[in-house]
């Protein structure tokens, strides 16, 4: 029919134009080989990965490779990078369909305002905080990075790191994926002038940076592994609308 052939042509012409409109969501960042990732397809349970930070230890900087995707479910933020303090207070990058916001000293994402936001969260960018300490060896500032690009700074910060966190770290019901490659962790011990620096690409298959845990009910529909980047789609962004072309097709 002349219908479903003119149909068949208008499609890779607007899957075109839809790549070529996604693309511009496409940062420099690079995840190859294998990666974390860390899933919650259930509104009863959930699992996070974390770094505890030790007494003594001060994190300078925390960097990877990171994105989040397939939010059908829930109201709660994901977690993209966080350093929490003692009293489960966070700091850090968020995520929740497809927007990326920062969040300073929350207990609730989804009940506070964020300090930043964008909505180019719906493919792998870099995220990095870089912590700032004075001469009494108290944190004074946090610094936030995008694709190695300064995009917020503040005064509100810490008084202390008690963890680095990613997932689902809060409480409240979501669904998510997320992918995280690259880890690069600077931290000083004792001395801010004595600093280390933590690097994890989990290329060995195996993950030496975060502990993961399970929070909620355990029905096997949260947790986390290491698997190969091509298991993982470039453009997640795009996947409901091919999927809907394909379905126009047949």
């Amino acid at each position: 029919m002349v219908g479903v052939a003119r149909m068949r042509i208008a499609v890779p012409v607007i899957a075109l134009a839809l790549l070529l409109t996604g693309l511009g969501n496409v940062s420099s960042a690079e995840m190859s080989g294998k990666v974390l990732h860390v899933w919650d397809h259930s509104l009863d349970s959930s699992y996070y990965v974390y770094r505890q930070v030790n007494s003594g230890e001060y994190p300078l900087s925390v960097q990877w490779d990171a994105y989040a995707f397939n939010y059908s479910q829930g109201t709660q933020y994901v977690a993209i990078m966080a350093l929490v303090d003692s009293n489960g207070l966070a700091w850090g990058f968020f995520w929740k369909n497809g927007t990326v916001a920062i969040f300073s000293g929350t207990s609730d994402p989804s009940g506070s305002t964020p300090v930043y936001t964008t909505s180019d969260g719906s493919s792998s960018h870099t995220y990095k905080i870089e912590v700032v300490y004075n001469k009494k060896k108290q944190i004074s500032e946090l610094k936030y990075y995008i694709d190695g690009q300064l995009v917020y700074s503040s005064k509100s910060t810490p008084k202390s790191v008690s963890y680095i966190g990613a997932g689902r770290i809060f409480t409240g019901g979501k669904q998510f994926d997320l992918v995280i490659d690259n880890v690069v962790y600077t931290y000083a011990l004792g001395d801010l002038n004595n600093s280390d620096t933590v690097r994890e690409d989990f290329e060995d298959g195996e993950d030496n940076f975060f502990t993961w845990e399970l929070v909620d009910t355990n029905d096997d529909k949260s947790g986390a592994e290491i698997v190969d980047s091509t298991q993982v789609p470039e453009f997640p962004f795009l996947k409901p609308l091919f999927d809907c072309l394909s379905s126009i097709i047949g």
